[in-house]
C-alpha cells in the first residue's frame, strides 16, 4: 500500500489534491491511503512514524511551519520519500534542491489536476525503479538486495565492500573488479568518484572543495582530475529528480 500525506492550510486545496490523487490511484487500481493535515505542526504531532508515508504533497506557504521547514524534518528520518511542493509562486528552487523536491505544483485551478497526474506518473516510475532487486554472490552467501539501498562501494585488493542503508547498516563483500560491478549498476544513478569508490547519488548530501559528504556523515575525497566531472554529473542528477 502507498501511503500519501497532504499538508496544506487551505481546506479547499487539501480537498482538491485528495480528489485528484484518489482518482489517479483508483484509475490505475493502486492500493493507497491518504491522510491530510492543516499544518506542519499538526503533521509532526500526529505522525510518530514519518517513514510510513512514501509520498508527500506539501504547501510551501503555510502559516507557522512552512512546507520547506516540514520537508527538512521529513528528510531527517525519511530519505526515500517523494516530496512535491504545492505553491502559488515558483520561487523556491534552491530550497527545494536541498530537500530533493520531485516537483513544484502551482495552485492553479486549471492545471492542478494535470500537474498532480504528471507528478504521480514520475513518482510511481521512480518507486518501481527504487524497488528493483539484484542477486549477488557475496562472501556471506547469495543474497537479493535492493539496488537503491546500496550507499557506496569500496574497492581494495580486488575485494569489494558494499555499504548498505538498511534498518541496521550492513556491509557485504564480493571478490570482483569495481569496473564489473559498476557496469551492472550503470542505469541506477551510481557515480564513480574515485578509482576505488562508486557512490549512489541518492545518498550524497553535498559536494564541496573535492569533498563528498554522504547523508549518513561518511566523507569521501574526490581526486582533482575527477572533481569537475563528478560535480557536473551530480548537478544533472539533482535536476532530473
Amino acid at each position: 500500500m502507498i501511503r500519501i500525506a497532504i499538508c496544506d492550510d487551505e481546506k479547499v486545496f487539501r480537498d482538491k489534491i485528495r480528489d485528484s490523487v484518489s482518482r489517479y490511484m483508483d484509475d490505475r487500481k493502486v492500493l493507497f491511503q491518504i491522510c491530510d493535515f492543516q499544518s506542519g505542526e499538526e503533521f509532526l504531532a500526529e505522525t510518530p512514524d514519518i517513514s510510513q508515508f512514501s509520498i508527500f504533497f506539501l504547501d510551501i506557504d503555510m502559516q507557522g511551519m512552512n512546507g520547506i521547514a516540514l520537508a527538512k524534518e521529513i528528510r531527517k528520518v525519511n530519505w526515500e520519500a517523494n516530496i512535491a511542493f504545492i505553491t502559488a509562486y515558483i520561487d523556491y528552487s534552491l530550497e527545494g534542491y536541498h530537500v530533493e523536491a520531485i516537483r513544484y505544483i502551482l495552485k492553479d485551478n486549471n492545471t492542478l489536476e494535470l500537474s498532480i497526474e504528471e507528478c504521480l506518473d514520475t513518482i510511481l516510475k521512480k518507486m518501481q525503479k527504487d524497488n528493483s532487486e539484484m542477486l549477488f554472490s557475496f562472501q556471506e552467501g547469495k543474497k537479493r538486495i535492493k539496488v537503491n539501498h546500496i550507499m557506496y562501494v569500496e574497492s581494495s585488493m580486488h575485494k569489494l565492500t558494499i555499504y548498505m542503508e538498511e534498518a541496521e547498516k550492513k556491509t557485504y563483500t564480493l571478490y570482483d573488479k569495481l569496473d564489473n560491478f559498476e557496469s551492472q549498476l550503470s542505469n541506477n544513478h551510481f557515480l564513480r568518484i574515485h578509482q576505488s569508490f562508486l557512490v549512489n547519488m541518492r545518498y550524497i548530501d553535498r559536494i564541496k572543495n573535492r569533498e563528498l559528504l554522504l547523508k549518513d556523515g561518511t566523507e569521501l575525497m574526490i581526486p582533482k582530475a575527477r572533481y569537475r566531472d563528478v560535480l557536473n554529473r551530480f548537478v544533472v542528477f539533482k535536476g532530473e529528480m
